[in-house]
């Protein structure tokens, strides 16, 4: 059986409350006409996602599992991984996403501290995953720490609504967990296989 898989980290309850009142705002600033055309994102799909590994078969699920045995094995040893409670994950930005290109998303954009940390932790276990054999498509880019929380296909008017706007929001990362994504009419719908802590 194939599954479509990523390896994400979820927030807790606190930060989606924050992001929900966040999302507000934006509404708020988005003119009528243009807002009916927005997709926003519903809280149980925010996330953090460090490795998008498509569709992967039943025996490669458990290679993944294994992989993110190692990571944590690999992560909970090491002087500098080591932290001893879950670290803090800071969000700083509202901005129209992806970088360099058209805007077709509203991001919520993690500070550079985050996005180092965590692209470390998504390079270290994607080495783990190549050695183990599971297929995926790397990505080279620097990573950036962000959630989506809506997309749209329209052109925006010029100048932009001003949506973008410094925030400070931050919780407390506990766990990298593997996520299996089913695709709907009604969307996309997540489901969490493992969590493997950031806690022995």
């Amino acid at each position: 059986m194939r599954h479509r898989v990523f390896v994400a980290i979820n927030l807790d309850k606190q930060a989606i409350v924050k992001i929900g009142d966040l999302i507000e705002e934006c509404r708020e600033k988005l003119p009528r006409g243009i807002v009916e055309q927005f997709r926003f994102v519903p809280p149980e799909n925010w996330h953090i996602t460090l490795s998008f590994l498509g569709y992967q078969e039943d025996a490669d699920i458990e290679k993944i599992k294994e992989a993110l045995n190692v990571w944590k094995s690999d992560f909970l040893r090491k002087s500098d991984f080591l932290v001893p409670a879950p670290f803090e994950i800071k969000f700083e930005r509202i901005i129209w996403g992806p970088f360099e290109r058209t805007p077709s998303m509203i991001w919520l954009l993690g500070d550079k501290e985050t996005s180092k940390r965590l692209g470390e932790i998504k390079n270290h276990l994607e080495d783990i995953l190549e050695a183990k054999n599971v297929s995926f498509d790397r990505e080279t880019r620097p990573f950036n720490a962000h959630i989506t929380l809506a997309r749209f296909d329209i052109r925006l008017p010029h100048p932009k609504p001003t949506i973008e706007k410094n925030v400070d929001l931050r919780f407390e990362a506990s766990s990298l967990d593997l996520m299996e994504s089913k695709l709907s009419q009604e969307g996309a719908h997540y489901a969490v296989l493992q969590k493997f802590s950031f806690r022995t």
